[in-house]
């Protein structure tokens, strides 16, 4: 599972609207307008946080970002991402304003075989879920890639194994 379907995920068991927020792309009036306009119960998606780091006039500034995540009321669900954590400012990952913090990770071996069953019946799959998995380098994609690459070739898993690129 990536962060785009754990959004749609939480979102989705709980009847919630998703408003994504591109913070490479606002600015500090228009993020905190949004923010003031948010129907009650939501899920509010902030991608990129370490864009805030920017200093970039045309861009929201840390300051407004602290402002509205702290605004966030009772029944808003906020998840927030990055690629770079390293790159997000402290002060944005405090304990107050964050609650779980969740990593991410490239695919390992098992996570490959997991996504093979899952997009092939267990059974079916069984037999060639192993070679699947032994020609994708583990650690090199995300979840969510492979999961498309076997959405593409979902015909068969015989035809996901021989398409893989060794």
């Amino acid at each position: 599972m990536g962060k785009t379907s754990l959004t749609l995920s939480i979102a989705g068991c709980f009847g919630l609207d998703i408003y994504t927020i591109n913070l490479s792309s606002i600015d500090n009036n228009d993020l905190r307008n949004l923010f003031a306009n948010l129907s009650g119960h939501c899920v509010i998606l902030l991608e990129d946080v370490e864009i805030v780091n920017s200093s970039s006039p045309e861009m929201a500034s840390l300051t407004t970002l602290l402002d509205v995540v702290d605004g966030v009321e009772d029944g808003q669900v906020l998840i927030m991402t990055t690629c770079h954590v390293k790159l997000v400012d402290s002060a944005l990952l405090q304990a107050s304003r964050v609650d779980v913090k969740t990593e991410f990770c490239l695919a390992d071996k098992e996570t490959i075989a997991r996504l093979f069953w899952f997009a092939f019946e267990q059974k079916a799959a069984d037999p060639l879920a192993h070679e699947f998995t032994s020609k994708v380098s583990e650690l090199e994609f995300s979840p969510a890639e492979i999961l498309s690459f076997l959405i593409e070739n979902r015909r068969s898993p015989k035809e996901a194994v021989d398409n893989v690129a060794a």
